[in-house]
């Protein structure tokens, strides 16, 4: 610190909840947090399984054709590799709650 005070600007209560509205992020998926915690890194998983396997079987095929062969199968196995599992995104908080009463007023 230079010794300087810095200012605080004051905000209101209600400027501050509008905000973290819009700042905070759920869960759009379906699921439930504690399960998304867990699923989320075994989905991960499983397809790092799968591209590796897949890999493994494109390069123990038999060659008969060397270098150029071993070459074009690599970039299959890299082409497989860019259709990995990615998480939906996650939604602002606002329009999650905007849903959640869109769905209530349907249901009374």
């Amino acid at each position: 610190m230079t010794g300087e005070w810095q200012e605080r600007r004051f905000v209101a209560p209600y400027d501050k909840k509008r905000k973290s509205y819009t700042r905070d992020r759920r869960n759009a998926y379906g699921e439930s947090p504690h399960a998304a915690r867990k699923a989320i890194p075994l989905r991960k998983r499983q397809r790092l399984r799968i591209e590796r396997a897949k890999a493994k079987l494109l390069l123990q095929q038999p060659d008969e054709s060397g270098l150029e062969a071993l070459e074009l199968r690599l970039a299959d196995a890299q082409q497989y590799r860019k259709q990995a599992w990615k998480k939906h995104p996650d939604i602002p908080l606002r329009e999650k709650l905007e849903h959640l009463r869109q769905r209530r007023g349907r249901l009374v």
